[in-house]
């Protein structure tokens, strides 16, 4: 086997579960690999050892569509990636009540659910959630490892 000394991330198998006002219109929902570079990136090249952050974004949440809650799972390869952190960003109108995020890095998993209290939900763009990962092993060459939300 082949082996690099760069991981490349590939944001991949976008699903999320959201709770919506009504039954109409479907928002985007994407991982942003890099969110200190501008734009949405879904591949970034990572050194093992190195840590990187990862967004989950929501857009095109309309007025007549808001969002009062969302729970998702971001499943990574826990032989190649770490989470260390996991937080809720605030999109949701307070008062929110935000479940833990559950990180598993035994299987590669993290669990988020997040609900707001408010009569109106949510709607615009934002950022759902923050995730901090570590990269512990290089990946084999060729293969790009794949964060799925």
């Amino acid at each position: 086997m082949t082996y690099f000394s760069r991981v490349t991330i590939l944001a991949a198998k976008l699903l999320l579960a959201v709770a919506v006002s009504s039954a109409f219109g479907v928002p985007t929902v994407s991982i942003d690999v890099d969110p200190f570079s501008s734009g949405v990136q879904d591949t970034l090249e990572v050194s093992a050892g190195n840590t990187f952050s990862v967004d989950v974004l929501i857009a095109d949440v309309d007025v007549s569509t808001p969002i009062n809650g969302f729970q998702f799972n971001l499943s990574f390869d826990a032989v190649v990636l770490t989470a260390v952190l996991a937080n809720y960003v605030g999109f949701l109108l307070d008062p929110v009540y935000d479940l833990p995020p559950v990180i598993d890095n035994s299987v590669g998993n993290i669990s988020f659910l997040s609900a707001t209290l408010a009569p109106t939900g949510a709607v615009g763009d934002g950022v759902l959630a923050t995730v901090a990962t570590l990269v512990r092993n290089r990946g084999m060459a060729g293969v790009k490892e794949a964060l799925e939300l």
